[in-house]
Parts: C-alpha cells; sequence; structure tokens
C-alpha cells in the first residue's frame, strides 16, 4: 500500500508544478463525503506564497490551514500545531438535507459568509469551491459572492472578489488527512469529473453559433468521456487507472473548452440587410434567483437598470437583444433592445451607446458560460434585488451568461400591405403635426413603424397624441405608430406653464434616502448686492411619505422658491447664486449633482440652447458638501430683453456620467435628488446696497487682504468660481488676513447681525 501511495503522489506531483509549495501532505480535488459515519477529512492549506497584493497586503502563508475557533465567530488560518486540538483544522463536506456545507470535526461548526463559522447549517451557507489548476481551489459560501482569503492577524475576517488566481490570498489546498482514504478520493475525483463532462455536453449546443461547439469536437470528449467512464465502473481498477483515467479526461475537458465558438462575428448576420435577435439568459447555477431567466427591460424606463424575467413565449421585444461590434470585430461596441435601448455598462437603459460601454465577451472555465465584461467595471451581474448592475463571480455566480439565438429579421420591418397614417393639430394657434423627418400631414406606407413629430408655437406645449374620437394614445414626442390599420392621429396642445417633475429613489428607503436633502438658504449677488432669496429653512419641504417604496415616481419633485424675485438690472451679464444647506442636508446633497436650468426663450421647457448650465460633478467638486455653501454662476446671453425667466436648480443623480438630458427630461424625473424653482426679473433698476456695509470695502496689500469699515462681522473668502478660501472674524474698522493665494479676484462676503451681509469683489 505504500508503494501505491508513493506512486500516487509522484503521479499527482507530475501532474502540477506547483504541489512542491504543500507542507501539510497530499493535495486532491475536495469531495463530498458519502459514508457520514466516516467523512474524508481536509486540512484546508492557504497557497499564498507572497507573490499577489490585495488592498496593501500580502504573505507567504503556505503551511498555514483553516482553524475553527472555540466559539462561533471569524475563522482562522495558521499552523496545525496552533490549533485548540488537531481536530479543530479538519473540516468535510458533507450533504445535510440536500445541500453541501463545510464542517468542522472538533465543533461541529458551518463556514458562513466565507469568513466565519455558525453552529447551524443550511441553503443558504451552501459551500462551493472553484478550480484555479494546480489543485488550488477558491472556496466560498452561497449567502456572500466572494472567496475566503488569509487575511490579517491571522483571521479570515476578509473575502476577496480581486485577485482570483493561483497562489493569491484567495488560492487554498485540499489535503486529505488520512492518507488511507486517498484511493476513495480519487474515485469520487474521477467521478466529479465525469459528471462535469456529462453537465458540458448536455448544456451545450452543437452547431456555428456563438458559444456552440462543432460536431467533432463534441463526438472527441464523447468518447473519452466512455474510456474513463468504463475505468470507473470497473471494480477491479487500480489507483493508477483511476489517475490516469482522470488525467485524460481532465485534458480533453481543457481542450474541448478552448473549441468554444467565442468569436462575436458570429452574433451578426451575414446579411446586412437582417438583424439576428437573442436572449441574453443566467447561467448562474449557484445563484437561484436569477438561474436560468433573460435580461430584460421589463417595465422600467431609460435611466433605470435592467432587470431580468422569465422568457416570454412569444418572444417579448424588452427581452430580446442584438449586437454592434467595434470595427476591429473583436468587442461588442453596443448592445441593443428591439425597443431601441442600450444597455449601459452599468446595466442602465440608456438611448444612446455611452463611453466605456463596449463589452468583451469572455468565456468561463466551465465551458458553457461566457463574462459580458464592460471596458473600465466589473462585468454585467444579475443581484438579488431584481436589477443589472456589475459584478466578478466565477462560473456558476450570477455574472455567468449564455446568449440563445431567437430569430434573424429584416432591419426595416414592413407590412403585408401599406396603410396610410394622417397627422393633425388639435388647435393650429398652439401647435403642427409632421410626419417625422417631412413636412408632410400624411404617408401611405408598408413600413412597419411611421414616426410623427408635434411643433409646438411658443407659449404652449406639446400634451399627447389622440385619435379623432379623442382616445389618448401616447405622451411620446416623436411617436412611432406601428399598427397595421389606417390611423390619424391628432397632436394636442395646453396654454404654457412649468410642468412638475417626480421623484425616484432607488433604494428601499425612499423616505430616509431623501431625508434632508433641501436647502436652508438661497442667496443671490448681483452687482454685488446680497438678495436673499430662502432663508431659515429648518424643516423638509417635501417629505416623502415613508410608505414609498424604492423605484417608485413621487409627485411634488419641484419647490417653488419664485418670491421674492431675483432682481437684475439690465445690460448685466451675469449674477452669482449661493445655496447653503444644514449641515446633514450638505451631506446628503454631496451625492448628487447640480445644474441650473434657465428658459431664456420662454416656451416652458429648458432644452434649448444657453439654457442649461455647466453641471457641477460630485465628484470633482468639494463645495457642494462646503457647509458655508455652494456658489454658481448665471450667465445672461446676449441681447436677452427684459422680462421674467424661470430658472430650475436641480440636484440629481444622474443613472451615468455624461447624460442628463436621458436622466431627466426625457422621463421628466429626479433621481434621488429635489428641484428648486426660481423667477429672475432681468430689466429692473439695481437693489439697494444693504446699509450696514454701505461703506465697506477690501484690497490686497501683497499677501495681506485689508477689510474696511465692517467691524463685528465675518468675512467668508472664495476664489471667483466659488471656492472657499478661508473665513475670519472682522474684529476693528481695519482688519488684515494673511492670505498667501495666487493672483486673482476674490469673492469677499461680509456678514453680520439679522443676516445682514455684501459681497465684495477684489482683484489680486
Amino acid at each position: 500500500m505504500k508503494k501505491i501511495l508513493l506512486i500516487v503522489v509522484l503521479i499527482l506531483a507530475g501532474m502540477s508544478g506547483k504541489l512542491l509549495s504543500q507542507r501539510n501532505g497530499t493535495a486532491t480535488d475536495p469531495v463530498i463525503s458519502q459514508d457520514p459515519a466516516n467523512p474524508v477529512y481536509f486540512y484546508i492549506e492557504s497557497a499564498s506564497d507572497s507573490s499577489f497584493v490585495l488592498a496593501g497586503y500580502s504573505g507567504d502563508f503556505r503551511g498555514n490551514v483553516i482553524i475553527s475557533p472555540v466559539a462561533p465567530g471569524y475563522l482562522i488560518h495558521n499552523k496545525i500545531a496552533m490549533a485548540p486540538t488537531p481536530d479543530h483544522a479538519l473540516w468535510a463536506i458533507v450533504k445535510e438535507n440536500g445541500v453541501k456545507l463545510l464542517k468542522n470535526k472538533a465543533t461541529g461548526y458551518y463556514m458562513v459568509g466565507s469568513h466565519s463559522c455558525t453552529a447551524t447549517g443550511s441553503a443558504a451557507i451552501e459551500f462551493f469551491w472553484t478550480s484555479l489548476g494546480s489543485k488550488q481551489f477558491l472556496i466560498r459560501t452561497k449567502d456572500v459572492g466572494s472567496y475566503t482569503c488569509t487575511w490579517k492577524t491571522n483571521l479570515c475576517n476578509r473575502y476577496s472578489n480581486q485577485g482570483l488566481v493561483l497562489n493569491s490570498l484567495a488560492a487554498w489546498y485540499f489535503i486529505v488527512a488520512n492518507p488511507d482514504q486517498l484511493e476513495t478520493i480519487l474515485k469520487e475525483t474521477l467521478l466529479t469529473r465525469l459528471t462535469n463532462t456529462n453537465n458540458i455536453l448536455n448544456n451545450t449546443m452543437e452547431g456555428s453559433d456563438f458559444g456552440q461547439y462543432s460536431t467533432e469536437s463534441r463526438n472527441e470528449l464523447k468518447a473519452e468521456l466512455e474510456n474513463s467512464q468504463a475505468v470507473y465502473d470497473n471494480p477491479n481498477s487500480t489507483i493508477d487507472e483511476i489517475n490516469l483515467a482522470t488525467q485524460y479526461i481532465n485534458l480533453a475537458i481543457d481542450k474541448f473548452k478552448t473549441l468554444i465558438n467565442k468569436d462575436p462575428q458570429v452574433l451578426v448576420s451575414t446579411n446586412p440587410d437582417n438583424y439576428r435577435w437573442y436572449w441574453i439568459r443566467s447561467y448562474g447555477t449557484n445563484a437561484d434567483w436569477c438561474f436560468n431567466k433573460v435580461i430584460s427591460a421589463g417595465t422600467r424606463a431609460v435611466g433605470e437598470r435592467y432587470t431580468y424575467e422569465v422568457k416570454t413565449d412569444p418572444p417579448a421585444d424588452n427581452q430580446l437583444f442584438r449586437f454592434e461590434l467595434t470595427d476591429d470585430k473583436t468587442q461588442v461596441l453596443n448592445i441593443i433592445d428591439r425597443l431601441g435601448n442600450y444597455i449601459s455598462a452599468t446595466g442602465y437603459i440608456a438611448t444612446a451607446s455611452t463611453d466605456g460601454s463596449s463589452f468583451s465577451l469572455n468565456p468561463q472555465d466551465d465551458g458553457v458560460a461566457f463574462w459580458i465584461k464592460p471596458t473600465s467595471v466589473a462585468p454585467l451581474r444579475a443581484n438579488e434585488t431584481g436589477s443589472i448592475d456589475n459584478w466578478m463571480y466565477l462560473a456558476g455566480g450570477a455574472s455567468s451568461w449564455v446568449f440563445d439565438f431567437a430569430m434573424e429579421l429584416p432591419k426595416i420591418a414592413r407590412l403585408s400591405a401599406p396603410r396610410t397614417v394622417t397627422v393633425q393639430s388639435a388647435n393650429a394657434t398652439m401647435g403642427k403635426a409632421y410626419i417625422t423627418g417631412t413636412t408632410d400631414e400624411s404617408i401611405t406606407t408598408d413600413l412597419l413603424k411611421v414616426s410623427v413629430t408635434a411643433e409646438q408655437i411658443s407659449g404652449y406645449f406639446f400634451t399627447r397624441w389622440t385619435n379623432t374620437a379623442g382616445d389618448s394614445i401616447s405622451t411620446n414626442n416623436p411617436y412611432i405608430y406601428a399598427g397595421e390599420n389606417p390611423m390619424t392621429l391628432v397632436a394636442n396642445f395646453e396654454n404654457g406653464y412649468y410642468r412638475d417633475m417626480k421623484r425616484y429613489y432607488t433604494h428601499s428607503e425612499p423616505a430616509v434616502q431623501s431625508a434632508d436633502r433641501y436647502l436652508t438658504s438661497v442667496t443671490a449677488i448681483v452687482k454685488d448686492v446680497q438678495q436673499v432669496i430662502l432663508s431659515g429653512v429648518t424643516t423638509i419641504p417635501n417629505p416623502i411619505d415613508p410608505a414609498v417604496a424604492a423605484l417608485q415616481l413621487t409627485g411634488d419633485a419641484v419647490i417653488n422658491c419664485t418670491m421674492p424675485q431675483i432682481i437684475v438690472p439690465l445690460l448685466t451679464d451675469s449674477f452669482d447664486m449661493v445655496f447653503v444647506g444644514s449641515s446633514a442636508s450638505i451631506e446628503n446633497l454631496k451625492w448628487t449633482q447640480q445644474n441650473a436650468f434657465i428658459d431664456w426663450n420662454k416656451d416652458f421647457d429648458f432644452l434649448d440652447a444657453n439654457e442649461a448650465g455647466v453641471r457641477n460633478s460630485n465628484t470633482t467638486d468639494p463645495q457642494l458638501s462646503d457647509p458655508l455653501g455652494y456658489m454658481r454662476r448665471i450667465g445672461i446671453p446676449v441681447g436677452t430683453p427684459e422680462g421674467l425667466y424661470r430658472m430650475r436648480v436641480i440636484y440629481h443623480e444622474p443613472s451615468s456620467s455624461s447624460d442628463w438630458a436621458v436622466s431627466i427630461w426625457t422621463n421628466n424625473y429626479i433621481r434621488n435628488g429635489v428641484a428648486y424653482d426660481f423667477d429672475i426679473k432681468y430689466g429692473a433698476p439695481s437693489a439697494t446696497v444693504n446699509n450696514r456695509f454701505s461703506n465697506a470695502t477690501a484690497h490686497f496689500t501683497g499677501e495681506k487682504l485689508c477689510i474696511l469699515n465692517a467691524e463685528n462681522s465675518t468675512a467668508i473668502i472664495r476664489d471667483v468660481t466659488g471656492r472657499w478660501i478661508s473665513t475670519g472674524k472682522v474684529t476693528s474698522v481695519v482688519q488684515e488676513f494673511s492670505l498667501p493665494t495666487p493672483k486673482g479676484v476674490y469673492l469677499i462676503t461680509l456678514q453680520g447681525e439679522n443676516n445682514k451681509s455684501i459681497t465684495l469683489k477684489v482683484i489680486r
């Protein structure tokens, strides 16, 4: 027996050049114990050799094994001699109630959370392992998507979703504790390989499409499967024969996986006039919430995340996708559904291609599924809340996908017979309607989709399309009619007014999420004169009902601050506004981005040229979280006539880094934010300077800022962009501050009693 074991060890060493790094015995594949009375126990030994660094940490932990603590808590990694007893370092993979669990011999505790142990086993903590090759494995439990790793203070109190490679902090050996069980383990390993091979053959298709295999490659794998199965079935097979059969089936599987069709060009029709349409189906065999479901827009709108659903029959347009390739045909440039929307890099529904949205379709090591990997973020995955986002799972996880061909159709859909589509305006004094791209009011065509457009006259706006009977058809503009019957569409308009917006919160507790996202004061600074527009706000002006659920649209997104008006004299080219919230408000508003929209042409929208300001980015501008407030400069277009103009300041979390228009104006809702309306009265006389600081002046002398005639006030110093520089007390008629700042324009706000203040411009 000893001679046989030596042969086995040598064979195993020959199969893997990395085994010499083991310190505690012979590494094997993990196997499930079949005999509850005589479990197969393993030492689970770290393979970390310090070659991989995670979050600035690394270490050579070879020889360290996972040890159960004496009470439920974090797992330990250390030398066997450091365990309370040797049995605290022994683990068996057992099946209880049909669920695979990792169970400690000494304590009976089960691995949980990929880093701890608990006294009770359940389906929620099912145990999984993934081969890295060279007898090294990643291990985790079902309740988390990340993998057990060695970490600081000899604890496994961090789990990793990075560095999932050989010899890393997340790599482990399974060392058989009882050499007499080696033959049993080797035969179970062969059985596992046979089962995996059958699964690959049963879950892959023969053909030339993406993710399929040729007839020749499948037949070759079937032949090797039959040979290895014969060895397993023979009760007289020797250990050498079992090892060789395992080795040969491993080589056959590895070769087979390389032959999967991963050429993205086959996703695109060879007929340039056609599109090929696919379901993108989850192959998360270890993720029962999404397994076999397909990516879908569902009932979600642009700016929300895609979801996943059971396939519909017949195929639904919101579940079918086509692919556009990069110029070199090696990657997918865009993934587009049959509604015409795009999957963004982060899983959102978008109306156009976005930066970083190209995808690599990379095969996983199960021979079946693929990662959909955007350029700059983790692969797309189906999260447990019902949305598509980004996370890196290995094979069998929620970022595993297969591509099921559905149909090939002409790019331009046509009907069996032409029909006539006509448009008209309900009131020609308010607006007109026409076939999109023409001036025509009627078209007879066999094209399935006919686009119609309504155009409002200044002072009015489009509300909806109806039929001639007055039945509402759509509020979309342009609108696409895809019916088979003749149709007359009537464009309806109303007198102009500024429409309310809706709020949309992405988290499970929108009432909590919206708390404190409001302004406490707003001040306009016009020609150095300060006008207080809003002050002393201490309560949320538009609280959300706690019963509102996540992803639910609610009204009252816009807070009316149109009185008092912002008074701006003629020929003023710009003015400043300072927005301040409580400390809590600022803390929450910093997660949004701010922009100011002004309806300069008075058409009751904010979509025209020069009507959008420069968007503040919460990722680059710390002013939005400045407790002293955020200053924005408002430019007035040359030639603006006298009049009253509406400004809407919006705090919004865009679904992507580049697109406000899609997120806000297409759907008319604000994501995780709020809006404020102000009125600008342009052409009025200049406002009167606040008498409290009527004689106040400021100037630079070298690096010293000198302030005169402002005693008993507070000076807030900002640069011309509004960025805070310093704050100080003015206690005398002549007050100096050391200010080693570069040359430029600075804004000095002097605040006195009763909120009286003035802002001075000073040039250094």
